[in-house]
């Protein structure tokens, strides 16, 4: 399985690096057919007040399944990180979150 991060350049490699383990440590307790590969998108975004937050997008393909695609917002890139695996986690059937 191949994971692709794409990142804003002002987002840092040290996020990436999350987004990447966190996906991969997430794939591998999801059940149902083994992930082909995935693709992570974290990007900025505005947010209230003319503040920033970081948006997340993943997809994730699987053989012989619908493509998954997901995407969270937050304060920062590992918190909307986080929102979209949970919400990768449901959209998937796994009910219990994957945060920890």
């Amino acid at each position: 399985m191949r994971i692709v991060v794409e990142a804003d350049p002002s987002i840092g490699q040290p996020a990436t690096t999350y987004a990447e383990y966190r996906l991969f440590t997430a794939l591998s307790r999801i059940g149902g057919e083994p992930a082909a590969g995935a693709r992570v998108v974290l990007a900025r975004a505005p947010g209230p007040e003319s503040g920033e937050r970081v948006s997340c997008a993943l997809s994730v393909t699987r053989a012989g399944a619908d493509e998954l695609r997901v995407s969270a917002t937050g304060p920062h890139a590992c918190a909307a990180v986080d929102r979209a695996i949970d919400r990768l986690a449901r959209r998937s059937g796994q009910e219990r979150t994957l945060s920890s």
